[in-house]
């Protein structure tokens, strides 16, 4: 476990989304415990389980569409071969899964730290952006600083 979390706060630190999934319910016969928890790294890297076998697959399959979708999620299997939510199993139980997604916060550039970017880069931070302040002198045509930004949100006002 320690290792788990361990990992999902690199992934987490390093600006890179990840899913944390937890065991929430279980009923009747089921390799999944209440409190298993799986992570799913940005990477395609998991750590953990949530009971192996189908059930793990189905689940890391909606905690990946979670991701893609930039969302978190309540899941519920059914451990049947037939039936509504079944994944095609003998063992006859029931689990529930919340996939709690991480991502990375949106990138506010700001382009010149002068009187109005310094105050917008303040109230960016505080609404949660991730702020880069781009500020060159006048008369100079490379802006070797705004190259290395990889932007992951772009906010125009008409």
């Amino acid at each position: 476990m320690e290792h788990l979390i361990s990992q999902l706060a690199q992934t987490i630190s390093a600006k890179d989304a990840a899913a944390l999934v937890t065991v929430i319910e279980a009923k009747g016969p089921s390799p999944a415990k209440i409190g298993a928890q799986l992570a799913l790294l940005s990477n395609g890297i998991t750590s953990g389980t949530v009971g192996g076998g189908k059930l793990e697959s189905s689940i890391l399959e909606d905690a990946k569409k979670d991701l893609t979708e930039r969302k978190c999620g309540l899941h519920h299997y059914q451990l049947t071969e037939e039936g509504q939510d079944s994944i095609g199993t003998l063992c006859g139980g029931e689990v529930t899964v919340f996939v709690q997604a991480y991502f990375p916060p949106p990138q506010l550039v700001i382009v010149g730290g002068g009187h109005i970017g310094r105050p917008l880069k303040i109230m960016g931070e505080a609404a949660g952006f991730d702020v880069v302040v781009v500020d060159i002198a006048a008369g100079k045509d490379q802006v070797p600083e705004l190259e290395q930004v990889a932007p992951r949100m772009i906010v125009s006002w008409s």
